[in-house]
């Protein structure tokens, strides 16, 4: 006995490819790597978490993350001494550009780490990548 399917009618048996995996669980090395760059609690945890920090891939992004924001806080708090003498539209001028900056940086390496890329900043990456191999 023979059965007829009709191919219009969606069915479970015609999907391509291999049924998921579901003994496999967390989010794959890229995710986590640009989740660090999601302020420094993020990058923080990830080097922490037993499953997440054998992976050099998400400990460079964990670690370039955490130097990016502490660069860019001591940056802005620099600037706040310094150009507060010099008047509060000047400072708070200077502080919009450089947070525009930081935004574009910011959203560049969540790009690469999304792409499975190391993307090192200049100073920071080396850094970053030191401290992840070690």
């Amino acid at each position: 006995m023979t059965v007829q399917v009709d191919p219009m009618t969606p069915s479970l048996s015609n999907n391509a490819g291999p049924p998921p995996d579901l003994r496999r669980s967390g989010l794959p090395n890229n995710s986590l790597g640009a989740i660090a760059y999601f302020t420094i609690v993020p990058a923080i945890l990830l080097l922490t978490i037993t499953p997440a920090k054998k992976s050099s891939y998400v400990r460079f992004h964990a670690w370039q993350s955490i130097l990016f924001n502490v660069v860019a806080y001591l940056i802005i708090v620099a600037l706040g001494i310094t150009l507060n003498y010099y008047g509060l539209f000047l400072y708070l001028s200077l502080r919009l550009f450089f947070l525009l900056g930081c935004s574009l940086v910011w959203r560049l390496c969540v790009i690469r780490a999304m792409e499975g890329k190391y993307f090192k900043l200049p100073v920071i990456g080396h850094l970053a990548e030191l401290k992840a191999c070690s």
